[in-house]
């Protein structure tokens, strides 16, 4: 008896803890369902939903730890039972739960990374297969058991556990899972009310008082427009540290490209201030829509505006200068593109640290507005690239009129990688600007494909000169093996070589021959050298050496002034002003046609014939050696721009080449 009267009080308190047990998770278990169903149903981006998604996960946290100790109750409870359906529904529901749980918990701790949208889906669909188990299992036991007197079958301690955890499920339940409901409804509610009461920290308007110039566009001369038609907040367009929160590789790699680079490039400083100079401070908008979106769409381009420091210039083209785009307006380039700011989270106006972490923690739980915002279709077509990477100059700047001049993206159209053209000779395969200039890279980051891989923001492209001038020495090789990557190639062969061979000739003592170099342009989509053509140095050298090492012929060495040979073959554009004189620096306001145009097209080949006479003394065999050679700024530019004579810039060997050519003695 004594074993039986200490047993009694034991098992009512595990039933007493049972049915406290179930409330608590039972109500909890509703609204957090409640709350998960109506986001995941409802996909809008209002302020209601991203706190209810915050309470939403907020609450499944404090669910986990009720399930606890609700199944332990649970378990020991519903031990001895003799009805195999109604076990299976709970065993099903408990692992059900668990999963749920899991995925839940991952997702609140790291958030939602690209690669593992199976956890967000298998989170969802855990939740949906639990709502229905856990309704067939509370089913069962409530209606379906008292329907067929189970009760009364077993008798005695069962019966009591039956009744126990029946009494849990009646209308006393539903009443306060209705009043607990009402008060969570009411309570986002009152949130999301005075969340849209807070006045805004964003003052879009321009940063300083605004001078009109160059009529009704607020932008002009830039093609750049905002979908609003005023001025943003620079914050609005900026900060893109605050990217750096989640997204820190690429953040680092955007700080060291030229995106990130874009306006405290020292020789764009100079050219920018020449600029303002003579063609004042409104005159920079020409530059602002590529150069320094924030600058330009914020309103600091007016006098009073600061060109050399602040967030409008340290960003350059931030973040949100790419990401922002959401239409191209013309094909025209100079900013051709349509400025639609993001969809902001909560508090996304907010630099404290407390909104900051709010805002950061709502958007990584649930970024599919920030993926709609970042990952605009537009970004994925080479025509985005077109808003800056096609340029011209008209009336309003150089006083004449209208002078075509840099066009990657008509190059990039009418070459072979686009498929646009009727002649594709070089590939089956399109190839956009992005599978160049953004190349897949390995990256622990949430945009990571299943393959671990992100796009590189490194941009590599051309430009040697900033990182050698900044002691970027990582950026500098990328961009140097970006540059040797088998873009280009070049051959040189004797000109009356009838098998088109390289193999052994063999020339006379006094006889004059004909080299052909042949460069061609394998792996790039636009023209090379692109960009800043008038101003960019890629050169062919050709030398040929007899075996003892003695010069028989050379075009395009380096004179002790650090100046390429002038006769060599150069690739660029030679910009002219109204007097016919050559602008070399890069002063594009005076530019008013060019002089003198050699680029090599995409997918095609220049041949230059380099003709000479083999001198009596030259032993042979002799030795042809051939390279393309290129220097980002040519030295007067760069000496110039840097206010330095002594400043040489890298070298870059893109390709090289030789041959050997015996020398026939012979009578």
């Amino acid at each position: 008896m004594a074993g039986s009267d200490s047993t009694a009080p034991t098992s009512t308190t595990l039933l007493q803890k049972e049915q406290r047990n179930s409330v608590r998770f039972l109500i909890t278990l509703f609204i957090v369902s409640l709350s998960g169903f109506s986001t995941w149903l409802v996909a809008e981006h209002g302020v209601w939903q991203q706190w209810t998604y915050l309470l939403h996960t907020l609450l499944g946290f404090w669910l986990v730890i009720l399930a606890g100790q609700f199944l332990f109750s649970h378990v020991r409870i519903a031990q001895g039972f003799r009805r195999p359906g109604q076990a299976l529904a709970g065993w099903l529901s408990a692992l059900s739960f668990c999963i749920l749980a899991i995925t839940g918990c991952v997702i609140g701790y790291i958030g939602q990374y690209e690669s593992q949208q199976w956890i967000v889906d298998l989170h969802i669909i855990s939740g949906i297969v639990i709502a229905l188990l856990v309704l067939s299992h509370i089913f069962l036991y409530r209606w379906l058991l008292k329907r067929f007197n189970f009760a009364s079958e077993q008798g005695g301690q069962e019966s009591e556990r039956v009744s126990v955890f029946a009494r849990t499920i009646n209308r006393q339940l539903a009443l306060r899972l209705l009043t607990y409901t009402a008060i969570t409804i009411i309570s986002i509610a009152a949130l999301s009310l005075l969340y849209n009461q807070r006045t805004t920290s964003y003052q879009d308007r321009a940063a300083v008082p605004f001078k009109e110039a160059y009529g009704d566009n607020i932008f002009a001369p830039s093609q750049a427009q905002t979908s609003t038609g005023t001025f943003l907040d620079a914050r609005r367009i900026g900060r893109s540290e605050k990217c750096g929160e989640c997204h820190n590789q690429i953040t680092q790699e955007w700080k060291a490209s030229m995106h990130g680079r874009s306006a405290t490039d020292p020789f764009f400083q100079k050219n920018l201030l020449s600029l303002e100079k003579n063609k004042g401070i409104e005159a920079a908008r020409y530059c602002g829509g590529c150069h320094m979106p924030i600058a330009l769409l914020s309103g600091h381009l007016s006098p009073g505006g600061d060109l050399s420091q602040g967030m409008h210039i340290d960003e350059g083209v931030s973040c949100m200068g790419c990401h922002g785009i959401g239409k191209v307006l013309s094909l025209e380039g100079v900013g051709s593109y349509l400025y639609e700011p993001e969809q902001h989270y909560l508090f996304g106006d907010s630099d404290g640290w407390v909104q900051t972490e709010l805002h950061n923690y709502v958007m990584k739980i649930n970024p599919r507005q920030h993926r709609k915002d970042m990952a605009r279709e537009i970004l994925y077509d080479a025509i985005n690239c077109a808003t800056c990477h096609e340029q011209y100059i008209d009336k309003e700047l150089n006083d004449w009129g209208w002078v075509k001049l840099q066009s990657q993206y008509q190059a990039w159209v009418k070459g072979p990688f686009s498929k646009h053209s009727d002649k594709n000779y070089a590939s089956d395969k399109v190839y956009r600007c992005q599978d160049c200039h953004f190349p897949l890279v390995n990256g622990d980051d949430p945009s990571a494909n299943d393959d671990g891989k992100i796009r590189s923001h490194r941009t590599p492209a051309a430009n040697t000169a900033v990182p050698y001038i900044l002691n970027d020495q990582e950026q500098l090789n990328t961009v140097i093996s970006f540059l040797q990557d088998n873009r280009i190639s070049v051959t040189v062969q004797l000109a009356n070589n009838q098998n088109g061979q390289q193999g052994i000739q063999s020339v006379k003592p006094g006889e004059t021959i004909t080299l052909n170099v042949s460069v061609a342009s394998n792996q790039i989509g636009h023209y090379f050298p692109a960009g800043t053509v008038d101003i960019n140095e890629p050169w062919v050298e050709l030398m040929v050496l007899d075996a003892q090492g003695k010069q028989v012929y050379a075009s395009g060495l380096i004179d002790e002034n650090n100046q390429v040979d002038k006769t060599a073959r150069f690739y660029f554009s030679s910009l002219v002003n109204r007097q016919g004189k050559r602008v070399w620096r890069h002063d594009l306001f005076n530019a008013v046609g060019e002089s003198y145009v050699n680029l090599l097209h995409p997918g095609r080949a220049d041949i230059q014939a380099y003709e000479f006479t083999i001198p009596d003394w030259a032993k042979g065999p002799l030795t042809a050696k051939t390279r393309l050679r290129y220097r980002k700024f040519n030295q007067d530019y760069t000496s110039w721009a840097l206010d330095d004579d002594s400043v040489r810039l890298p070298i870059v060997d893109m390709a090289a080449n030789e041959i050997a050519i015996e020398v026939d003695r012979s009578p």
